[in-house]
């Protein structure tokens, strides 16, 4: 895109390593783990079948 830019990109690019890192961010998906707690609403189900 910024071909222009390609120039002074090159002396960037050796920069983008460091940015790599940001995958890191990837971890955030283990917050989505938060939804298995739903799971345990399922065996609460199963004690109130008993109490009938």
């Amino acid at each position: 895109m910024a071909v222009a830019y390609s120039n002074k990109r090159i002396i960037v690019e050796p920069e983008t390593p460091t940015p790599t890192p940001t995958p890191t961010p990837t971890e955030t998906e283990t917050p989505t783990e938060t939804e298995t707690p739903t799971e345990t609403e399922t065996p609460t189900e199963t004690p109130t079948e008993p109490v009938e």
